[in-house]
Order: C-alpha cells, then structure tokens, then sequence
C-alpha cells in the first residue's frame, strides 16, 4: 500500500511534465524502494525536506512507514531492514513472506555478529543477505574490502602522501598523465548539442543500471536525436534493445578505455579481483616447455618447438598479460584500441613493441608464422562476429603454436553463438561457436575450463578459458 500510494505512483505525474524529469523520478523512486526503512524514514525526516510542497504526502509517508513498523513490532520481528521492493516481492510471493521475515531476522543476527567482530554490515539488506546465501564468497569479499579499506586509512594516516593501492603495478601513478589529460580533454563534448546529449546519456546509464530498461532506451535516443553521433549512446542502445550487431564501434572502445585507463589497474585488480591475464598465463605455461639453452644473461626461457615464446598480446591494456608473459618470453607485441591503455603498458618496459591499432587491421599486415602464442584476455567482449579475427589468428601462429582466450559465456538456452549483453553492453558467446569456428581454421581446442573472470558487484562473473593450438 506504501508503495503504491507514493513512490510507485509514476503514472500520477503531471502529463505536463518533462519525460526525462519522469525518468528521473523513476530512478529516484527505485533507489528509494531499495533503501532499508529505518534508512527512508532518517531521509524523510531532515530538516531540509521541511520545505517540500505537498506536506501532506510526505506525513501520509511517513506514517505509512511508522504503521508497517508497528506491524513488525506485533509479529516481534524488526522492519527496519526491511525494503518496500522487498516487503512487495514477499507478498506478491504468498508464502514468500515467511521466508523473508526469516532471512530479515537472519541478517539482524549477522549484523550482531558483525559488531562482535568489528564488521559493518549495516548497508546490507535482505536481497543483499539472499545474494550471499546464494554465493557465500560475497560475505568473505565484503570483509575483505572493509578490512583493505581499514588498512588504506591506516597508511595514509601514518605515512602522509603514500597511497595504498591493490594494483601489482603500483609503481604506476593513478593520477593523469598530462598525456592522458589531453586525450580525455579531447573526448569532452565541444558543442551544446554534445552536452545535451552526454546528459541524456549518463541519466540513461543509471536507469539502465537499476534495470530501468524502458527508460534508459528513451533517453539513449534522445541523446541520438540530439547528437546522432554519440557512439556510447549508440551501442548502449544496441545492447537494451538486443540488436544484432556484430562487434563494438571502434570509437566506442576508444572512448571508453581511454577514460578508463588512469583507474583500470586498481580498480580491476582490486575492486573486481580480475583474474584473465593470470588464469591466461597459468594455462599457457602448461602446454609449453622449458628451453634448452639460456642467453647470456643466463634468462630461462620458455619455448615450443625449440623456439623461444613470441607473443602477441592482442587488446594489452594496461599490461596485465604482459608483466606475466615478458620474463619468460623473447619477445612480446602488445596492440591496444586505446592509446591511453598503451600508454601505461609501454611505461612498464615490458614489451618489445606497442602498437596502438584496431587488432583486425593489425592481422592484416602481420607476416604468417610471426607468432607462436597469442592471448586474449576478455578482447571478445567487443567483439561479437569471431570468424575473421579466429582466422587471421591461425594465420599468424607457427606450427605448434598456441592461442589463449577468455570470454564471458552465454546461458545455455539462448540459441545464438554470440550476444551484446542487454545490462553490460559486453558481448558474451557459446564456447561451441569458438571451438568450431577454431577447427574451421585449423586450431585444435586443447584445454576449456569454466573460470571466474572477475566479480560484478561481488558475485563472480562466469566464463570460459579456452587454448587453441595449430597442429605441426
């Protein structure tokens, strides 16, 4: 009733109304239906919401919430942790509302037994304690992140100016580059019609986000009907409105990467614990052997066939792969979209060469058997259509060689080889349509392993590794 007498009142809105002012609302209203309680009636009663001009509504809020709690109270069990969304789902769900009660008393008691142990669990509600039911890891990854996050302060408070960082690159600034600064300075939007846009498409971004699908369409098309060019609008549209589209606007990866570039390490090591280029590295190493002989440095290398590792790094990034690859190989290309993400991984002098290309056009000019391995890590989450970039791959490759790649992986009742994801915009694939399209050109699958790539809000993102390897 609460919720259907206030904050799920969409359709009450004046039609006057600005649609995009509507979405906000909406998102307003999603946020608001996912906050605990106690939480919503902490908000509702600051000082500055005393001048809203329907009192009346906020005092019928406000009273509906009291009421739902006074209800708790009677079946002695605490509402405050409760969400409406939640509270709604129950009760839609008949005997769900048992079983919700039940887990809202379970998280009390896991919030008690924070504090115990100095844990603060406070912001977790009950569809977060369901999710941790679901997959206990995430309760380990959120004491682990308070415990980090304990230690961060810690060193900052005794050694003024040093920054705590979980990347291994640590020797790399997070800060921009005056480089950086210009490529992204580069990127801003120069007309009135650019910012328009950007707006429609960042508030398109978070309704997309809270799963606000309708929504977040209509603003990426006002976006587009403002600036037709807007190529993150584009393929974001693309993937709310499952269109067919073979692979990412080269622009689109650019845009992206190069903002992301500054944070990519500390935030994929750290935040999303991004495992490919090591679960990439330990499997390769696995199908090779040690060398012979060593140069004159005495370096161990790695070799097939008697020949020292050659590898392509194909969508290096930042130079994750290449740290792993770089000592036990004889030499290492990396080729990135993004010429801020090359530009971090050139500062780490691992590489023999970096090149900032599309990696198909690159294919193009590269000489047959130039390579014996070639990784991927997650590259095919832009790339939809694999047939040409598997093809020029067993061109390039020496006998014997290997290729190894990760992708995100799609749910077994979709009956398409490849998908632009609705909520990422990352293309996920069946591992049948690789393996295929692998032995179409020559290359016999000989490991694939279900793997987690990374976590995505704490729950771990399935996918697949898969190595290749040319006959000869």
């Amino acid at each position: 009733m609460l919720c259907a007498q206030y904050t799920c009142g969409m359709k009450n809105l004046p039609s006057d109304l600005p649609e995009s002012l509507k979405h906000m609302q909406e998102l307003l209203t999603s946020k608001l239906l996912q906050m605990p309680m106690k939480k919503l009636q902490t908000l509702l009663t600051k000082d500055d919401l005393s001048q809203v001009p329907n009192k009346k509504d906020l005092r019928h809020v406000l009273s509906s919430l009291h009421e739902v709690n006074q209800v708790g109270t009677e079946l002695n069990v605490d509402l405050s942790g409760a969400t409406i969304q939640g509270l709604q789902r129950a009760m839609s769900g008949g005997s769900g509302v048992d079983s919700y009660l039940k887990d809202l008393q379970d998280l009390e008691d896991l919030k008690s037994i924070g504090e115990e142990i100095g844990m603060d669990f406070a912001s977790l509600t009950v569809e977060g304690f369901q999710r941790v039911l679901d997959e206990p890891k995430i309760l380990e990854r959120m004491m682990s992140d308070q415990i980090h996050g304990k230690l961060e302060r810690e060193v900052k408070l005794e050694t003024p100016g040093v920054e705590f960082s979980h990347a291994s690159h640590e020797h790399l600034s997070s800060t921009l580059s005056e480089r950086e600064k210009q490529v992204i300075i580069k990127q801003a939007p120069t007309s009135e019609n650019q910012r328009v846009a950007d707006g429609h498409f960042q508030l398109g971004q978070l309704l997309h986000r809270e799963g606000l699908i309708s929504s977040a369409i209509g603003e990426y098309q006002k976006a587009l009907a403002v600036f037709p060019k807007h190529v993150s609008a584009r393929h974001m549209l693309d993937a709310a409105t499952n269109s067919n589209t073979n692979r990412a606007s080269k622009k689109y990866v650019v845009d992206l990467f190069d903002y992301y570039a500054p944070n990519y390490d500390s935030h994929m090591l750290g935040t999303l614990k991004y495992m490919a280029p090591k679960l990439i590295f330990d499997s390769v190493i696995k199908h090779v052997i040690m060398c012979d002989t060593r140069d004159e440095a005495k370096q161990d290398y790695l070799c097939i066939h008697n020949t020292r590792l050659r590898v392509l790094d194909a969508g290096c990034g930042t130079g994750l792969a290449g740290s792993l690859f770089a000592p036990v190989s004889e030499m290492i290309v990396g080729v990135d979209l993004s010429s801020n993400m090359a530009y971090r991984a050139r500062k780490l002098g691992v590489y023999t060469r970096i090149i900032v290309a599309d990696i198909l056009a690159f294919l193009c000019v590269v000489p047959t058997g130039a390579f014996n391995v070639v990784v991927m890590s997650d590259v095919l989450g832009y790339i939809g259509d694999v047939r040409t970039l598997i093809r020029s791959m067993s061109n390039l490759l020496q006998p014997g060689g290997l290729l190894a790649l990760t992708v995100e992986v799609i749910d077994e009742a979709v009956d398409r080889n490849f998908v632009l994801d609705s909520l990422t915009g990352r293309f996920k694939h069946k591992p049948e349509y690789l393996h295929s399209t692998a032995l179409e050109n020559t290359l016999v699958l000989v490991e694939s392993s279900e793997v987690e790539l990374r976590l995505q809000d704490r729950v771990g993102v399935l996918g697949q590794l898969m190595v290749f390897r040319k006959p000869g």
